[in-house]
């Protein structure tokens, strides 16, 4: 009788921290289209082009799942090494807010916080968004990415822009 119990706890234990990590995942699809959708705006090409990376085909990845990188931001979906649970870490581009201010940046953060302040989300999830503080280079890497082109994981893209 005490192993069913402690069974069913557990099955249900699993049950929600997968409920959960798909939250994340979803959560993360919606912040990568807000983050494309802010891109529309820019004139320049370099700043409407985006990478993303599907790094469950890069073997050398063990932590990493999915990452948009573009000129302003880098969003990736990571596995936490803690806990082995899915967690959003957003970098924050230094060049893009020098150039172009925060109104941005501050929009997608905005739409981060208010996904992750919903009640619908475990109380266990405030530590599945994770911005990194302050602004870094970004542009070296992105311009990296950029130069070595598609694999097997990493696709580019550039949207056009938006005319008001």
């Amino acid at each position: 009788m005490q192993t069913q119990l402690i069974k069913s706890n557990l099955d249900s234990c699993v049950k929600a921290m997968l409920r959960q990590d798909q939250r994340v995942t979803k959560n993360y699809n919606t912040l990568v289209e807000t983050a494309i959708q802010l891109m529309q705006a820019f004139a320049r090409p370099e700043h409407r082009t985006y990478c993303l990376m599907d790094h469950s085909k890069n073997e050398f990845n063990t932590n990493m799942i999915q990452e948009l990188l573009c000129y302003f931001w880098n969003i990736t979906l990571q596995v936490d090494p803690h806990n082995g649970r899915r967690q959003i870490v957003i970098d924050l581009g230094k060049e893009g807010l020098v150039e172009f201010g925060s109104k941005c940046t501050t929009n997608l953060l905005s739409k981060a916080f208010r996904m992750f302040s919903t009640k619908c989300l475990a109380p266990e999830t405030h530590n599945c968004l994770l911005i990194n503080y302050p602004p870094m280079e970004l542009s070296s890497y992105y311009y990296r990415v950029i130069a070595q082109g598609e694999t097997h994981y990493v696709t580019i893209n550039s949207i056009d822009r938006l005319i008001d």
